[in-house]
């Protein structure tokens, strides 16, 4: 009897580590989408359209950052070790939130634009310790989503209570 129940124990263990692994990945694929997303956008775009030198800015400033976002994020798989340890370093310090917020926006504009979608923000200024690009991920994350789930023509707002 007791072999049994430590059997089933420890199937429903493994069944839930099961589960947890696949909503890793699953969270990491949209993860690594995000930014792979605005690479591949202004990618395409580029290649049947003329932009004038401040779009050209814009548009490679917001390749560039993908990158390095993404860049980060395939680190962090890297470090797995490092998060399932409970040694994952984050790198906080004093951060205008405001300026995580317009780089998120900036990093999913082109795909409101697409579909017509008009951002709106109304953020106060505010300062907050925190880790950049983290922050960042989250809300990318948030703004992603509601661009996916809002109608063509939409709008989207961001505002802040703080």
């Amino acid at each position: 009897m007791i072999i049994l129940a430590q059997e089933q124990s420890a199937r429903q263990q493994a069944q839930i580590a099961n589960r947890a692994k696949d909503e890793f990945l699953s969270n990491l694929s949209h993860e690594l989408r995000n930014p792979l997303n605005a690479i591949l956008g202004w990618a395409q775009l580029s290649r049947t359209r003329d932009f004038d030198s401040s779009t050209a800015t814009r548009a490679w400033e917001v390749v560039e950052r993908s990158a390095k976002v993404q860049a980060q994020l395939i680190n962090d798989l890297l470090d797995v070790s490092r998060i399932t340890s409970g040694k994952l370093h984050l790198n906080t310090r004093l951060i205008d939130l405001v300026s995580v917020v317009d780089v998120a926006i900036e990093s999913v504009k082109l795909s409101a634009d697409a579909k017509t979608i008009q951002i709106v923000s109304q953020l106060n200024s505010a300062t907050v310790v925190g880790d950049f690009d983290r922050l960042q991920q989250v809300l990318w994350n948030l703004f992603s989503n509601a661009i996916k789930f809002t109608p063509i023509g939409g709008r989207v707002e961001i505002s802040s209570k703080l």
